[in-house]
């Protein structure tokens, strides 16, 4: 796995990249994944607005044995990156 956070608590940004042994333990990951967002969220709820909305705009995309997790104003962006990597040569 490969996971960046924000070291302070002012922005909501995170990226999440994890890759899971066996196929049967993505959907736990998932769901492990999607509590994180929520926490996020209402970490900034009453806080930060804006940072709340970015938060609730998260990004869950499974392939295969991985999973991606981004909290970003760039996010879609950055799940095109991430599908490009797995796109045929």
């Amino acid at each position: 796995y490969a996971i960046r956070i924000p070291m302070m608590n002012v922005k909501t940004n995170e990226i999440a990249i994890l890759k899971v042994k066996d196929a049967a333990d993505v959907s736990a990951v998932e769901e492990a994944v999607k509590q994180r967002a929520e926490n996020v969220q209402k970490q900034f709820e009453q806080y930060l607005p804006d940072q709340y909305e970015n938060a609730k705009n998260y990004k869950l995309v499974t392939k295969g044995n991985y999973v991606l997790f981004v909290i970003s104003d760039q996010a879609d962006e950055l799940v095109k990156v991430y599908d490009s990597f797995f796109n045929e040569q």
